[in-house]
């Protein structure tokens, strides 16, 4: 299998899994993306997050806080995930 497209599976259209975590983290602020993408995406620790966003650890631990009480309800008010190609249901 080839890697896990964005916007979808590529035989059926359907959305994957990152595909929707993708979409939730783009429908938030600039601010929450560059927190998120920092930690997650990037894999920075706290403090090498602080210093590419040029704020003090503990604002970095309260803003990601934060952005993630926003991504975990946007990925509750999206559309449910359809099942991956040959999960069993």
């Amino acid at each position: 299998d080839g890697p896990t497209s964005l916007s979808g599976d590529a035989e059926t259209g359907a959305p994957t899994e990152f595909g929707d975590l993708v979409a939730a983290v783009r429908a938030l602020s600039a601010g929450d993306q560059r927190v998120i993408g920092c930690r997650y995406f990037l894999e920075l620790s706290e403090r090498e997050t602080a210093a590419v966003l040029g704020v003090p650890a503990g604002t970095v631990k309260s803003r990601l806080s934060r952005a993630l009480r926003r991504l975990r309800a946007e990925l509750e008010t999206s559309e449910p995930l359809a099942p991956a190609k040959g999960d069993v249901t």
